[in-house]
């Protein structure tokens, strides 16, 4: 046998190498093994979207004064959760809080 075919893996007990795993594949193995920390991600995420997309999602403006519709209840007009006392709509104002 000639020294260039010679490889490390060729002895009886000399190990493979290999690539360490890293800190964090460690971690993200066992944090996906924790049902309840997936489930606290996808709740962060899920929030995360609705305030990038804020300006998207919600109908009215958030700091719009509209003294004409104080104290609607829930569904009417187009307001999905009703306005306050000051005719601001909920809904936006819960989506842009987020």
């Amino acid at each position: 046998m000639s020294e260039a075919s010679v490889t490390l893996s060729d002895g009886p007990g000399i190990p493979k190498p290999g690539r360490p795993v890293s800190a964090w594949r460690t971690g993200w193995k066992k944090f996906s093994a924790n049902r309840f920390a997936l489930a606290g991600l996808c709740v962060l995420v899920f929030f995360l979207l609705i305030a990038f997309a804020a300006p998207l999602i919600a109908p009215f403006s958030p700091s719009k004064i509209d003294m004409m519709v104080p104290n609607l209840p829930a569904g009417t007009d187009h307001h999905v959760l009703g306005t306050d006392d000051l005719g601001r709509d909920i809904f936006s104002r819960l989506v842009y809080s987020s």
